[in-house]
């Protein structure tokens, strides 16, 4: 069997676990975010809700669009790669392959790029401006587009910034022979021209809470952060990549190479530093696998080749098992311990609720979390108004004006219990919900039709 096979099947995998993976929590409070299209959005910048918006014009406002954007942004990425490679690389083929295998060896990459998410959408963006940026050794054109992605491309996320100081930095210290013309400053200029109104607009928005997300945790952690980013990257970017990363001769490296490892040795440097202070999660890590992997592919030696391509292999496997049990769950895994089944079954608590409405007379969902308040307003549609009654931790929904809830008003809430917030009072029995997939219990939510009364207040 040619060794290529094993990727068709990974790709085909991965449509097939975008198909029947439920909407995550995550994506469908994106989704809500593209629903109101802006500025400046709370946890990040705008650029997910840009896609998602786009997409919803051209596929509708189901699940369609959200894996659009999710498997859109996995495929510009692999096919960015490929091309990368192939510039770098002696033996244009073997760079094809091993682009791609080292992709699908990389669990944020064969899973984490299925949701519709910030990360996918950066990783596009990233792939791109680092296509450019090879091709710009030859071509004005693609100095203007890299230097506009990789300023740009901070709307899409925060982290881009970091990958943007290594490469800039290393391209002033070396100055190529591109940087002496006008080309890439007018692409700089272009990024800049979104980049700015989004940094003017987000004053009080996602860099804050980002920054006081780093900054402010309650634990540090010490020397241990660096080898938690080291684990992150073995775990998220696959062994191999991460071995090969860490031995790129930097002093053998061209002028665009080194810019390229030095964005993504940026990246890595400040993840190490958020583990250190505590905080930090493990896909922050994954900007150095889409920017680096063409520098790493081109530089692998042939003598390390063959353990790299059995080793990544192996891991494209594990993960593939992954993607085949998204399919059809299969592993012995606890329901609640599962994160590909926790936001299964809110079609079918949705549209009981929508019928409870209907009944009753109600116009108003209401629900506690930001998680679950986005997932009724997904599955209805926004058909109902959707009311969030909030937690201690802040998200978009704290920023949004709330639906009004005045005496009199009938409502259905959604809730895991049956405890109702003070002023709202049932006017009919409660209707519990199984949130249920593939036959498996994962929950029960607490359906009931309240009236509100004068003393409600969010609490």
């Amino acid at each position: 069997m040619d060794k290529r096979a094993g990727l068709v099947v990974v790709g085909a995998l991965m449509i097939a676990a975008a198909y029947c993976l439920p909407p995550a929590f995550d994506e469908v409070y994106y989704w809500t975010w593209a629903s109101a299209p802006g500025w400046t959005y709370y946890d990040h910048p705008p650029g997910v809700a840009w896609a998602i918006a786009a997409a919803r014009v051209v596929f509708g406002d189901g699940l369609l669009a959200l894996r659009v954007v999710g498997l859109g942004g996995a495929a510009v990425v692999a096919v960015a790669s490929v091309a990368s490679a192939r510039r770098l690389a002696d033996d244009p083929r073997d760079a094809s392959y091993l682009a791609l295998l080292t992709l699908a060896g990389s669990m944020m990459f064969v899973i984490g790029y299925l949701p519709a998410t910030p990360d996918v959408v950066q990783g596009a963006v990233l792939a791109l401006a680092t296509h450019a940026l090879i091709r710009s050794r030859t071509s004005r054109v693609a100095a203007v587009v890299a230097a506009a992605l990789f300023v740009g491309g901070i709307v899409v996320k925060h982290s881009s910034a970091l990958v943007l100081i290594g490469v800039a930095a290393t391209l002033v210290m070396r100055r190529p022979r591109v940087f002496n013309s006008p080309w890439p400053w007018l692409g700089a200029a272009l990024g800049a021209a979104l980049l700015v109104p989004w940094w003017l607009a987000d004053t009080e928005g996602s860099t804050a809470f980002q920054a006081a997300r780093v900054f402010s945790a309650a634990k540090v952690r010490g020397v241990v952060g660096v080898p938690l980013t080291v684990g992150a990257m073995l775990l998220t970017l696959g062994v191999p990549f991460t071995v090969a990363f860490f031995a790129l001769p930097m002093r053998r490296l061209s002028v665009v190479e080194s810019a390229l490892t030095a964005g993504a040795w940026c990246l890595v440097l400040a993840c190490a530093v958020a583990a250190w202070l505590g905080t930090g999660e493990i896909n922050w890590v994954m900007p150095a696998l889409v920017v680096a992997l063409p520098v790493a592919v081109a530089r692998l030696s042939a003598k390390r080749r063959r353990l790299y391509v059995v080793v990544t292999a192996v891991t494209a496997a594990v993960w593939a098992a992954g993607l085949l049990h998204i399919v059809t769950p299969y592993l012995p895994l606890e329901p609640a311990k599962d994160r590909t089944l926790r936001s299964a079954g809110f079609d079918v608590i949705a549209a009981e609720a929508e019928a409870l409405a209907r009944t009753h007379g109600a116009d108003t969902l209401v629900a506690r979390r930001y998680q679950i308040a986005s997932m009724m307003r997904f599955w209805t549609a926004d058909r109902l108004a959707v009311y969030e009654l909030g937690t201690s931790r802040e998200s978009q929904y704290d920023r949004w004006p709330r639906p009004p809830l005045r005496a009199g008003d009938r409502a259905v809430v959604v809730l895991p219990t049956q405890r109702l917030p003070d002023g709202l009072t049932p006017i009919g029995p409660a209707t519990r919900v199984e949130q249920t997939r593939a036959g498996r219990a994962l929950g029960t939510y607490v359906l009931t039709p309240v009236v509100v009364s004068a003393e409600f207040t969010r609490q």
